[in-house]
This record gives C-alpha cells, structure tokens and sequence, in this order.
C-alpha cells in the first residue's frame, strides 16, 4: 500500500490517523480513532505555558511513529527555488449598517456557562451557523441581503490591490469562500476589467474555459475564484497576487489556495492580502488557521517544537468568548 498526499494535515491533526491506519491497521497510532483525536485534538483552553507544552509534546510525538515508513519533504526540505510569497494583513473599516446587522447576530450568540465554578461559552450546532453568518456580514453583507446598498470598505481596499497590480500588468485572484460573493465581485469588477470567475456552479466546460482565458488572455486580469472550485490540481502562476475577502475555518482550503500561484514556474514575487474587517470574526479566523497551521507543521515534522510554542496564538479562546460576549 503507498498513500501521496501534499496535506497530510488537511484542517487538524487527527486527519493523520486514518490514513496511518489505512497502512498499518493502527500499529503507530493506535486502533482508535476516538482516543487519538482526544490526545491531539486542538483542545478548548491553551493560555497557560503547561497546557500549550502539554498539548506540543503531544504533537511531537506523532512523526517519530511514522518516520519507518514516511518520506516527507517540503519546499523548504528540498530547497526548491521560488520566489519569496509575502502574507499581507489588510484592515478594513465598518459602515453603520454593516455594523449593525453584525451585532444583532452576536445579542443572539453568546450562551455563558458556568460548570465547576468555571465560565464557558457553549456553541451548539445553532451557534455555529451563526458564526457563519458572522462571516458572511464580515465579508460582504450583499450575501445576505442582495439589496444591500452600500459599499463594503473591503472593496475599496481590493479595488486599491487591484489598481496596483494592473499597473505593473500583474494578474490578481480573488478568493471568497462564498458562491455568491464569487458572482458579486466578478460582475462588478468585469465592468472596469477582463474578469473571469470560477465557482462549483460551472459546468466544466466553462471551468476550463474560463482558466485557459485567465492563463492565456494579457486582457484578463482578474479571476474571482471560490476555495472549494480551485484550490486543487490547478497552476495558476500567471498570477502573483492572491487576495481574501474572506476565508472559512478549514486550513486546507486556504492553504491550497494560496498555493495555485506559489510554485514551480513562478518567477515574480507573490502577495497573498488575508482583508480583516477589524474587530470581527475575521481576526480571529485569521489566528485560528494559523494556530491550525502550526499544530499541522509540528505534527507532521516540519517545524520544532520551540518554534511552535513562540508563534502559537495562546489568547485564542479568550478572543473567542469575548467576541460571543459582544467585547470583541
């Protein structure tokens, strides 16, 4: 049996075990799935210094099981020549509206719990579509409400992206984890660019149409793509910026994605712009998938241990009730 994957790790580290199992029938990691997710799972509270050791010693001991029968390497293992891939934080600002629609979800959101003498924030099944409209106001309330009548500031800070790399005749995708949004941007901005878009509503035909106009055509500058269409099998190093309007919780659809542009063939410098409505859900995405990162990095071998524990973001949960509590 042999298993190739470039994410081993796709969204948590408990994605290891059944391909492990799959080849050895639980020998390294054990023959229930239950018990290793328990003792790898990302758990609920990191803010103290032996809880985060805890869980990365935890971590680290999953590749050792696996380094008989695992060869693994990397960009950086292999030295492979690319040019430098810049990560960009850009903060937007609210409107009245945005602002006001976002909170009438969170007076709804926040449970507090008390157990033990202990406060927490229970999240049901309810709660998290609710998080999910949280994103979804963050990124773009026409979403929502296609009668919407204002202008995002995400917008006007992608449109500023976009003017630049127009300038230097540089090409530009633009992800959102939302069809919908997908099909907003691309008919707003085919008004003033060669757009084209590609979301799961496609026929494949049109799909690879529409790829071999963004590749081919020096008239089409912009493609507005959604993850969960493109973030898989597709070299897209005509373009060397990348920007997120918005990003769900899975790190494999962000990590994919940002790699269509960051690969072999590619000569320019690469910019990938993660667009953080500031003070919302987006920040705490953005460190949520990169907590999800780095337990994926440590797990798999690539980073050590120390590294892990100085990057990890160890104030996540208190961001997190916080923003249940309406502070945040």
């Amino acid at each position: 049996k042999i298993i190739l994957t470039g994410t081993p790790v796709a969204n948590r580290p408990q994605d290891l075990w059944s391909q492990v199992y799959f080849l050895d029938y639980g020998q390294s990691l054990g023959e229930n799935y239950k018990a290793f997710m328990k003792s790898v799972d990302i758990p609920k509270n990191l803010v103290t210094s032996d809880a985060l050791q805890l869980y990365s010693s935890r971590l680290l001991e999953i590749f050792p099981k696996l380094r008989g029968f695992c060869f693994r390497e990397t960009k950086v293992s292999t030295q492979l020549s690319l040019p430098d891939m810049n990560i960009i934080k850009v903060f937007c600002s609210w409107n009245d509206e945005q602002r006001q629609l976002y909170h009438n979800v969170i007076s709804e959101i926040g449970i507090e719990m008390i157990r033990d003498g202990m406060s927490d924030t229970d999240i049901s099944e309810n709660l998290v579509k609710k998080l999910l409209r949280l994103v979804q106001l963050s990124s773009n309330p026409v979403i929502l409400n296609e009668t919407y009548g204002h202008t995002v500031d995400k917008y006007n800070k992608l449109k500023q992206i976009i003017n630049e790399a127009v300038k230097k005749r540089e090409k530009v995708i633009v992800w959102s984890s939302f069809i919908s949004n997908v099909k907003w941007l691309h008919n707003i901005l085919k008004k003033e660019y060669g757009t084209v878009s590609l979301h799961g509503g496609h026929t494949i035909a049109l799909r690879n149409k529409n790829i071999e106009k963004f590749i081919n055509d020096d008239q089409i500058s912009i493609l507005v793509a959604n993850p969960g269409a493109a973030k898989e099998g597709l070299t897209l190093t005509c373009a060397n910026h990348a920007v997120y309007f918005d990003r769900n919780f899975i790190l494999d659809d962000y990590l994919q994605s940002m790699a269509r542009i960051h690969r072999i063939s590619q000569t320019k410098e690469c910019y990938v712009y993660n667009l953080l409505l500031e003070n919302s859900i987006d920040v705490w995405i953005d460190e949520y998938l990169f907590m999800k990162e780095l337990a994926a990095k440590l797990s798999q071998g690539d980073i050590s241990q120390d590294e892990f524990s100085e990057n990890f973001p160890t104030e996540m949960k208190n961001k997190l009730m916080d923003l249940l509590n309406h502070h945040y």
